[in-house]
């Protein structure tokens, strides 16, 4: 067993006091540090968090403008169609103030003909113009596509006709809602 004289015992509580101290001191700077370092992070993973959720939110809306485009198309494409079948089969459409106004033209079951949206309009003895509009799905109250057409007649020469067919598409035939989407497709021979 080692014996210490008091004067060494005095002397290592006066070192081991002075070093409690230091330690005393110091430690509030450290605390300080890493509150400073905790809250940084937390800013940085809120921020990262946020950004991250308006991009998912920009995401959603982008890709739900692509499926809504896409509808409009579609019902673009099938005014096209329907105006392209009667015109080709049977053609009902304006192209002189001689012509006789059709009836009984339909498009997705819907006659046209009797729709408040039908024009027939002979605008010269050798032009005429017929725009109409119908809803792809009338039965169907969860969809509200529709299309507008507008045929335009032009006789060139004696019994040689031009036809331009325009045919826009509507995600949603309210012409007030704010995301409604509108595709054309035009059709000239």
């Amino acid at each position: 067993m080692i014996y210490k004289t008091r004067k060494q015992k005095n002397n290592k509580s006066l070192f081991s006091f002075m070093s409690s101290e230091r330690q005393h001191l110091e430690r509030p700077r450290n605390k300080g540090f890493v509150l400073l370092i905790a809250v940084l992070l937390a800013s940085v993973f809120t921020l990262i968090g946020a950004s991250i959720f308006t991009i998912s939110v920009k995401e959603l809306m982008l890709s739900s403008g692509g499926k809504e485009s896409q509808y409009a198309f579609y019902a673009a494409d099938s005014g096209l169609e329907c105006a392209l079948y009667w015109d080709l089969r049977h053609n009902p459409f304006a192209t002189s103030t001689s012509s006789v106004e059709p009836s009984n033209i339909y498009c997705s079951d819907q006659d046209v003909t009797s729709l408040p949206e039908w024009d027939w309009n002979p605008i010269s003895s050798t032009k005429g113009e017929t725009s109409f509009s119908f809803d792809l799905y009338p039965d169907d109250s969860s969809r509200d596509d529709c299309a507008v057409i507008y045929v335009v007649k032009e006789n060139v020469s004696p019994g040689i006709y031009t036809t331009q067919i325009e045919s826009r598409g509507y995600n949603t035939c309210d012409v007030n809602n704010p995301r409604r989407v509108e595709r054309a497709i035009r059709a000239n021979y």
